[in-house]
């Protein structure tokens, strides 16, 4: 990661691994001035210049985006540098703004009513102070109402970011799953199919059964794991099950073969071709982000480089 030195702007490297989450401090190589570098999360991008921020995923600059331009992660978190005397100003300005509160004081008080003996008050004095402090106090309030807003709405941004990120890689794992387990059927499928041409009748070997059964199980854990996408991810979730009703038919088919070698063979073939096509409409309707998912599990999974 390349950061400039808050104080000379000299561009100093900085190995983005070595930051742990609290963040660093570290000199510059040039001034040997020394400097902060803290994470902070896209809650707090506004407060920041936008050749500030870099990403806390691969270092790179943010500029005024809300997503990466490099990796493409969207509400990344991000690392910052600044001298620490500028960071303590910060805070202290924080305190100090909440500590003014416990300074405030009011007197609240009504005039005497009439014929009643026995009862003291003290009228409110209004005073050009006492206006001013009123008026300070409701700026310190709309001020922490507002920050309490920005928070609320960039937490809850990040909380759905969160989500999303979570279920585009469920959403990989499983269409790699039902791919391999379909791709597993179609050839028991046609060993059984060659096989009972030969002798009549046939299975799958109980080793191919064991494989197919415990791909079988993982598929439909991930699968669960799909119940409730986000509302962006519908469409792309009807047709990930699509596939899904299409291997696990060929799954019990090889799993329980019924009829003649014919038979087996058309039902196979068939679902094979509706299979292809189901992929190729999954794969041209995806969502940016799942795209981008997909693009890395390609490179992951060996299985998912020919779909």
């Amino acid at each position: 990661m390349i950061c400039a030195c808050p104080k000379c702007a000299a561009r100093n490297e900085v190995d983005l691994a070595e930051i742990p989450e609290g963040g660093t401090a570290t000199n510059c190589t040039a001034c040997k001035a020394r400097f902060l570098i803290t994470r902070e999360s896209i809650a707090h991008r506004a407060y920041r210049k936008s050749e500030d921020a870099h990403c806390a995923k691969c270092g790179n600059d943010l500029g005024s985006s809300l997503h990466c331009p490099s990796c493409g992660e969207l509400y990344p978190d991000y690392f910052v540098a600044e001298a620490p005397d500028v960071a303590r100003k910060k805070i202290r300005k924080i305190v100090d703004a909440f500590s003014s509160l416990k300074d405030l004081s009011f007197e609240w008080g009504t005039a005497k009513p009439k014929g009643v003996s026995g009862y003291a008050s003290k009228a409110k004095n209004v005073t050009p102070v006492s206006r001013e402090k009123s008026r300070k106090f409701a700026m310190i309030a709309a001020g922490v109402m507002l920050l309490v807003a920005v928070v609320a709405s960039g937490g809850w941004f990040y909380l759905q970011h969160k989500a999303q990120q979570q279920y585009a890689e469920n959403y990989i794992k499983a269409l790699y799953g039902v791919k391999s387990g379909m791709e597993y059927g179609l050839t028991a499928c046609s060993k059984i199919s060659e096989e009972m041409k030969s002798r009549g009748n046939a299975r799958i070997s109980p080793e191919d059964e064991i494989k197919m059964g415990k791909v079988k199980d993982e598929v439909d854990k991930i699968m669960q794991k799909l119940n409730n996408p986000p509302g962006k991810f519908d469409q792309a979730n009807d047709k990930l099950i699509k596939l899904y009703e299409i291997y696990r038919s060929v799954h019990t088919l090889a799993i329980s073969p019924a009829g003649s070698p014919t038979r087996i063979s058309g039902v196979a073939s068939k679902a094979e071709s509706e299979f292809r096509q189901g992929t190729q409409e999954l794969k041209s309707s995806l969502p940016e982000e799942l795209s981008a998912a997909l693009k890395r599990g390609m490179s992951k999974y060996r299985g998912l480089r020919d779909l």
